[in-house]
């Protein structure tokens, strides 16, 4: 039986294919499968509604009782749709509105340039007919823990949109153990802007 014998060269690029290997499957993880689980649960509730509502407009004859399941599916989907606005400017008053709710000092937020959102085949992403844009959000800020940790919860469970966190930095200014922290978050939002 012979042994095998791997070189240093060997061996570093044996390292950088298991860090990389471990880098993709992170992302997988960790980014991109609890999007796409998010993105598939609103297209199905969305089409949901939508043929719900075209079923019930189908039977509807001017009953009153009907004409309220309308409305209140209409809500519905409208709500559904608020989560992928079709301008920026939502997404940063709506990031504005909930840094000063959560009394976080929003010292700078710069919107990157949109894409189009491809599946992994390379094909646009389309809900209701219009293409799906990613727009990333740099937001620099000063906060406490408190507050950043209440920031945080709001935008994973509260805020509007659907976006989702790439990057969170912090460094503490100041000395002081309950000091205030720096902060440079990056989001990515997603809009709808055929809509």
């Amino acid at each position: 039986m012979q042994t095998i014998i791997i070189t240093k060269g060997q061996k570093k690029i044996l390292l950088i294919v298991g860090i990389v290997l471990l880098i993709f499957a992170m992302f997988m993880l960790l980014a991109y499968l609890p999007l796409r689980v998010k993105e598939k649960r609103l297209k199905a509730e969305i089409d949901s509604i939508e043929s719900d509502i075209a079923r019930i407009k189908k039977i509807a004859e001017g009953s009153a009782s009907i004409e309220e399941a309308i409305t209140v599916l209409k809500n519905k989907l409208e709500s559904l749709n608020k989560e992928f606005p079709a301008r920026e400017e939502i997404v940063l008053r709506s990031l504005s509105e909930l840094a000063a709710k959560t009394n976080i000092d929003i010292v700078s937020m710069v919107p990157q340039k949109k894409k189009t959102v491809t599946d992994i085949a390379g094909s646009s992403i389309k809900l209701k007919g219009s293409i799906v844009q990613e727009m990333s959000v740099s937001v620099g800020f000063k906060t406490n823990y408190k507050n950043l940790a209440a920031f945080l919860n709001a935008l994973e469970n509260d805020f509007p949109v659907c976006l989702r966190v790439e990057s969170v930095q912090m460094s503490r200014s100041g000395n002081a153990a309950g000091g205030t922290l720096d902060v440079s978050l990056t989001l990515a939002a997603y809009l709808i802007p055929g809509k």
